[in-house]
Order: C-alpha cells, then sequence, then structure tokens
C-alpha cells in the first residue's frame, strides 16, 4: 500500500496528479476520512448484532443448564437420561 511513496517514479507521477488537479494532502486526508465515516455505523451495527446474538447464546445456555439440574434434582437416578433421550438430546 505504501509501495508508491518508496517508488521515485510513482510517487512524483502521483504528486503531480495531485497537484494538476488542484488537490493538496489536506483534501486527500479529508475525503479518506469522510468515506471511512461512512462505514463507521454499518461496523457498529454489526458489533451491536454480534453482541446481542452472543447475549442471547449465553441465555440459552443458562437455561439449558439449569433445566438439567431440575431434572436431576426430581429424577437423580439416571432418569434425567432417559428424559433427554426422549426429548432427542442424547
Amino acid at each position: 500500500m505504501i509501495e508508491w511513496r518508496e517508488e521515485k517514479e510513482a510517487a512524483t507521477e502521483i504528486e503531480a496528479r495531485r497537484d494538476r488537479n488542484g488537490f493538496d494532502a489536506i483534501d486527500i486526508n479529508t475525503e479518506v476520512f469522510v468515506q471511512a465515516l461512512e462505514l463507521f455505523p454499518m461496523f457498529d451495527q454489526l458489533m451491536h448484532s454480534a453482541q446481542y446474538r452472543r447475549i442471547g447464546v449465553l441465555r440459552e445456555i443458562s437455561i439449558r443448564r439449569e433445566f438439567a439440574r431440575r431434572v436431576r434434582r426430581v429424577m437423580p437416578h439416571g432418569g434425567a437420561h432417559f428424559y433427554f433421550r426422549q426429548m432427542n438430546y442424547g
């Protein structure tokens, strides 16, 4: 990505085009910032979505563990294994 800066010919050509079209480094940096700024809401939405899914999965794990604990308490001698097999859990 930074190769053009290391190659003297490429750097000279790019700077000449930039100057010919009336742009300076501030113009280019501003445009890059504006374009990147448009993507931030999308990434924020993706992060929130992933967080909600993670919370949902953890809640489901907790519910299933509590259910299994209650079944073991009511059926301590293997009844839970039979019950879960009937429900296609094992």
